[in-house]
């Protein structure tokens, strides 16, 4: 379960968030929806660890997560995926997917022990395999890869939120 309990964040004097309290059960999917300016992105951020809430809880599981640096937080599972496509367009679907995983999540794991784990990827989420060998070119990035997706899934987290996804 992800709490945030009376959170408020600022950039400099400006307040983006002011006494936000939400809970989302395990299992849940929650979609926060507002006008430019309202604070999802910082909402999200300050579950992430990307900006630090000035006052409030937020919690994980149990564990206290607003003051853990966000390569800890997405250790304990949880991913932000933020907008945007951010692809190498001169590598094949598949490097894509592998330098990602390597560079975020497998460091200590070998190129087939991540290729492995993407290949099941996208055998259970219906991806086509054959993509792994197409160079990604222009607008054909987008039906290719999504971005927002293998964030989530190649550092096995167990709470993702992306920012405009899709």
């Amino acid at each position: 379960m992800l709490e945030l309990k009376g959170v408020n964040a600022f950039y400099g004097n400006i307040q983006a968030l002011k006494n936000v309290s939400l809970t989302i059960p395990h299992g849940s999917m929650v979609t926060i929806i507002g006008a430019n300016g309202a604070g999802k992105t910082t909402l999200l951020k300050s579950i992430s660890g990307l900006i630090q809430s000035k006052s409030g809880s937020i919690t994980y599981e149990g564990t206290e997560i607003s003051s853990l640096p966000p390569v800890k937080i997405v250790s304990l599972g949880i991913s932000q995926v933020p907008e945007g496509r951010q692809l190498f367009t001169h590598l094949t679907v598949l490097d894509n997917n592998l330098h990602l995983g390597a560079y975020l999540y497998y460091s200590n794991r070998t190129r087939a022990e991540i290729e492995k784990r993407l290949e099941l990827h996208i055998a259970r989420y219906g991806y086509v395999l054959e993509t792994g060998s197409v160079v990604i070119e222009g607008p054909a990035a987008d039906l290719l890869v999504d971005d927002k997706v293998r964030h989530a899934y190649l550092g096995e987290t167990m709470m993702t939120h992306a920012e405009e996804p899709g």
